[in-house]
């Protein structure tokens, strides 16, 4: 008996109703294809360039949001009642008439200034004898001081942006006579570090409207404001003068000591022991 052949069933090569080859447009048209990557990569680009924008828009108002964020420090001490600061402020006064006896008496004197002491001379003196030393554009400084750090906060506004700007610096004597390095470690408004330049440009501004000099060096990668402390705010007497040995910065104070002087000569009185020296390329 013959083999039989194996039945055979026809299988529809199309059975969705079209060829799967056709179906696929790139494949079938060259120019479709064309087509198809350019709009993706058109879109590919616009799509990053809105996420790349809001990514932006995202971190400007952060920063933004971040300088409205008023620190501990300075919340409490713009919470401090003018009449309060005003207490203080007298009491600062008083220790400088303090300072002025001992220096009359040729006595070395040592004293402390608290940062309430210090804040209250701020909002109850510092406008009314030296109204034109802050910027206006700067306003409601305060004053926190830790070990070696000095840290001042304050209102800023420019180019219609308010903000907190909070700079730190450590504050000690040179070696010449009656001369502070003001060493600046970092300007700050929320989590953003400010460039350095244009404030080391205001500083020398105001000072200079306070009659004022000051020098610039560089100390450990930063900016260092020489400020030499003028004759006529510390003589007194018969050609005595006030003379600044050592300023630190401490928790909660800043202590400075000092001696009187018989000459007006800065070459007359050594003060190299124990100072901090900065690098000779002031400019």
């Amino acid at each position: 008996m013959p083999p039989t052949e194996p039945e055979t069933t026809a299988v529809d090569s199309d059975p969705f109703g079209t060829n799967p080859l056709e179906s696929t447009s790139f494949l079938s048209s060259p120019e479709k294809f064309k087509d198809t990557k350019k709009n993706r990569l058109v879109n590919g680009c616009f799509l990053t360039f809105i996420l790349g924008t809001l990514c932006a828009a995202g971190l400007v108002w952060l920063a933004v949001d971040s300088a409205q964020q008023i620190p501990s420090f300075y919340a409490e001490a713009l919470a401090t009642p003018i009449e309060d600061a005003a207490k203080e402020g007298d009491q600062l006064e008083i220790q400088l008439t303090r300072v002025q006896n001992a220096a009359r008496k040729q006595i070395p004197w040592n004293v402390e200034f608290s940062q309430e002491q210090v804040n209250g001379w701020l909002v109850a003196d510092l406008p009314n004898k030296f109204p034109s030393v802050l910027p206006e554009k700067m306003k409601d400084p305060r004053v926190h001081f830790e070990p070696r750090i000095a840290k001042l906060a304050f209102k800023y506004s420019a180019n219609g942006l308010d903000g907190i700007v909070i700079a730190e610096c450590d504050i000690f004597c040179t070696d010449k006579q009656n001369q502070l390095a003001i060493q600046i470690i970092s300007v700050k408004s929320g989590f953003v570090t400010l460039p350095v330049g244009p404030w080391v440009d205001r500083l020398s501004k105001s000072a200079e409207r306070a009659g004022i000099p000051i020098l610039w060096s560089r100390r450990d990668g930063n900016s260092v404001a020489l400020v030499t402390v003028p004759d006529e705010l510390l003589a007194f007497g018969n050609q005595q003068t006030v003379v600044i040995d050592a300023v630190e910065i401490r928790a909660g104070c800043i202590m400075i000591a000092g001696s009187t002087s018989q000459s007006l000569s800065p070459n007359d009185h050594d003060l190299s022991s124990g100072q901090d020296t900065i690098p000779t390329d002031a400019n």
